[in-house]
């Protein structure tokens, strides 16, 4: 079965499907749906996750939902704090 985008831009990133689906506030049935091609991500969603996903790096969004319980703001290092 063929790698979805969102996957190995998640993989690439090095979050498991659960940290993925908590940052962006996905149902994790939904992503693990997107990802086995049981259902398809609407593209223009798609191109927004891919986007925010090249921008951020996995430590800093560990960090935050460890000590805060939710994502960030805003992408970490986009200059947008």
């Amino acid at each position: 079965m063929q790698k979805t985008n969102i996957q190995i831009a998640r993989e690439e990133k090095g979050l498991s499907r659960a940290e993925f689906s908590r940052i962006f506030e996905i149902p994790y049935r939904t992503a693990q749906d997107w990802e086995l091609n049981n259902s398809k991500c609407p593209i223009y969603l798609e191109k927004l996750i891919l986007e925010k996903l090249e921008k951020i790096e996995k430590k800093h969004l560990t960090y935050h939902i460890l000590c805060f319980g939710t994502k960030p703001l805003s992408p970490v290092g986009s200059g947008q704090n």
